[in-house]
């Protein structure tokens, strides 16, 4: 597997027949404003460029979403929530590797390295609107990847003190600075090492006791 990140995921907004006109409106707009992320990047995304994409008139987009970034976390969370499912092998290992997998693979679309970029660099402004729609995205992305950490304690693969938050990042965090900064590889061999790395760091005191 090369440098290169291998596109593997589809817009989870394509081909769906969500029922009422309400769920058909919201599906439209975040599927609107995936493709224009796609197409243009974060900073040329508008709402009344989404509202044309969509078909709807813009009010309706500014009801239910007051800005920009809380659309696009909405539109991210659907996106992940399609494409980074909890897994559940039956193992801590087997669960880990199939996690960075899917990580690796939604890196690899260009809506989200897009708007990843953008958060990255908007950190640095000091917006409360980005800094809490930041915060939203990981803190329920954060929430299903804990439930593998759960079932490992329950399971007796880890301790019961071990921080699931902390483990996580612990494991994805290394694809994120590879896949936005240096362009190292996320081959088989860096998956392998990483959850053996992650594996290794939160058993020790489980190997103590």
């Amino acid at each position: 597997m090369s440098n290169t990140l291998q596109t593997t995921h589809t817009s989870p907004y394509r081909g769906a027949r969500p029922g009422g006109r309400s769920a058909r409106v919201r599906a439209a707009v975040l599927r609107a404003a995936f493709e224009l992320l796609a197409d243009r990047g974060y900073e040329a995304t508008s709402l009344p460029e989404v509202a044309r994409r969509a078909g709807v008139h813009p009010t309706t987009i500014y009801r239910r979403w007051r800005s920009k970034q809380g659309l696009l976390t909405d539109a991210m969370l659907v996106y992940a929530a399609k494409n980074i499912p909890t897994p559940d092998t039956g193992s801590l290992r087997g669960d880990l590797e199939q996690l960075l997998r899917e990580v690796i693979a939604v890196l690899a679309e260009e809506p989200v390295r897009a708007l990843l970029r953008a958060v990255v660099t908007d950190a640095t402004t000091g917006s409360s609107t980005i800094a809490a729609e930041r915060t939203r995205y990981w803190q329920e992305r954060l929430s299903h990847a804990a439930v593998i950490v759960e079932r490992a304690i329950e399971r007796g693969e880890l301790a019961g003190n071990v921080d699931a938050y902390a483990l996580v990042e612990n494991l994805v965090a290394p694809a994120y600075m590879r896949a936005l900064l240096t362009g190292r590889d996320l081959d088989d061999a860096f998956v392998a090492q990483q959850v053996a790395n992650t594996i290794a760091a939160f058993t020790r005191e489980l190997e103590r006791r």
